[in-house]
C-alpha cells in the first residue's frame, strides 16, 4: 500500500497524497498486485473523478456534503430539524464516509458491495448510501444530543441496525432527479 500511496504522489504531485486515499488502497491492494492498484487507483482519481475529493480544497467532497444535506431536508425533514436544532453538519460525520467511499466505514465485505454498485453508478451513489445509513437510524437518531449523534455516526453505532438491506434503501432514493431538480433552484 505504502509503494501505491508513493507511486501516485509522484505520478501526480497536484494531488499527491489525502488521508482517505489509505482507505480506497486498501481495498485495491487486498484484490491487486502493486501495479494493478496503482492503475486502478489512478483509473479512480481520474474516471471516477475522485481527484476531485482530493484535490487541495476539497471541491468534490465540499458538494456532497453540501448535496447530502440538501438530500436529508428532502427526505428526512424531521432528522434535518433535529440536526438542525442540534447543530449538526453532515461535514461532522459524513466526511469520512464519502473520502473513503465507506471503506472506513463499513467492514470489508459490506464496503466491496458499495464499491460495486459506486463503479457502475458512480459519485451520486455515495449520497444514496449516506440517506440509507441516516434512514435506517433516523428513529434512534431522533433521541439523541449533540455529542451523542457525533458519537453514534463517527464511532459507527449504526452498525448494529445496518443488514444487507441496506443496498435495497440505497436503491429507492432517486438522487439523480432530485440533484437535477436542486441544481435548477
Amino acid at each position: 500500500m505504502y509503494n501505491v500511496l508513493c507511486a501516485y504522489a509522484n505520478f501526480d504531485p497536484d494531488i499527491g497524497y489525502c488521508q482517505g486515499m489509505s482507505f480506497v488502497c486498501g481495498h485495491l491492494v487486498y484484490y491487486l498486485n502493486e501495479e494493478d492498484a496503482f492503475w486502478v487507483l489512478v483509473s479512480l482519481i481520474k474516471v471516477y473523478e475522485l481527484g476531485e475529493m482530493y484535490r487541495p480544497g476539497l471541491p468534490l467532497l465540499t458538494t456532497l456534503l453540501y448535496k447530502l444535506d440538501r438530500l436529508i431536508q428532502i427526505y428526512m425533514p424531521n432528522l434535518f430539524l433535529h440536526f438542525q436544532a442540534l447543530g449538526v453538519q453532515p461535514v461532522m460525520y459524513a466526511s469520512e464516509w464519502f473520502s473513503t467511499v465507506f471503506a472506513y466505514s463499513f467492514e470489508f465485505n459490506m464496503a466491496a458491495r458499495i464499491w460495486d454498485v459506486f463503479l457502475v453508478e458512480g459519485v451520486n451513489y455515495l449520497l444514496n448510501v449516506a440517506l440509507a445509513i441516516l434512514k435506517i437510524a433516523e428513529p434512534h437518531l431522533l433521541k439523541l444530543n449533540f455529542e451523542q449523534t457525533i458519537l453514534y455516526l463517527k464511532e459507527r453505532g449504526y452498525h448494529t441496525l445496518i443488514t444487507q438491506s441496506i443496498f435495497t434503501l440505497a436503491d429507492t432514493f432517486d438522487v439523480k432527479l432530485i440533484m437535477k431538480f436542486i441544481e435548477l433552484k
